[in-house]
């Protein structure tokens, strides 16, 4: 992934995360990929082929059976790859632009790569674990400006975690993994334990590029979910 370093400095990109509000604001995306570079995630794939939208870029770092995300996507033949060294091998098959691999120096299957294979360890991109923590990341790496984010909620929306949540299954969770956040609306709302970490990144990641790239402007376009 080092080789999209600056790639498309300067071009302003929009990272299309899978939270409930999605589904409210996905229309605005029409005609975006012309001007914008357009960043998806799996859950946002199929999404997006409703409405004849080929994002530029997806992202994935599942090693587990998620390929029916994409599956039977037909918008992704110029879509550039960009997984993490132990993406399910499924999505390397699906038919896509070039593959792009990204390494985590904290990861146990780079660690172990680089071990038996020194040299081997890819260039990082910076996360918390959420796949949308990397698709920021890379958008960073290609020197985009302004960086978006639409259907980053991180938060419930009622008994809703996910845009299309016919397709984009919640997984199970416990009542001790709830947390109250503050809200985009200057509400309450409620979150998940493991995406205050992400939401908390975020944050984090926010400040540091304040100081290290003061120039560039990130817009949080998600209408919806956590502050």
């Amino acid at each position: 992934v080092g080789l999209l370093r600056d790639l498309f400095r300067g071009r302003p990109a929009v990272i299309v995360s899978a939270g409930p509000s999605l589904d409210r604001n996905i229309t605005e995306l029409i005609g975006a990929s012309e001007a914008m570079i357009v960043i998806a995630i799996g859950r946002t794939a199929e999404p997006l082929a409703r409405l004849g939208i080929a994002p530029h870029f997806l992202v994935h770092n599942e090693p587990n059976p998620f390929y029916g995300f994409i599956q039977g996507c037909d918008n992704l033949d110029q879509t550039a790859f960009v997984l993490s060294s132990h993406t399910e091998t499924a999505y390397y098959s699906h038919p896509h632009g070039p593959s792009f691999v990204f390494g985590n120096p904290a990861d146990f299957v780079d660690r172990w790569l680089e071990e038996h294979v020194p040299g081997s360890l890819t260039t990082p991109l910076e996360t918390a674990g959420s796949v949308a923590n990397e698709a920021f990341d890379l958008a960073c790496l290609l020197g985009c400006d302004p960086i978006v984010l639409i259907g980053q909620d991180l938060a419930f929306s009622g008994e809703r975690y996910y845009a299309r949540d016919e397709v984009n299954r919640a997984f199970r969770h416990g009542d001790g993994d709830v947390r109250a956040v503050p809200g985009y609306f200057g509400d309450t709302v409620e979150t998940l334990s493991t995406w205050l970490g992400y939401l908390t990144w975020f944050r984090e990641r926010a400040e540091t590029l304040a100081r290290a790239r003061p120039a560039l402007t990130l817009i949080n376009a998600t209408e919806g979910g956590a502050l």
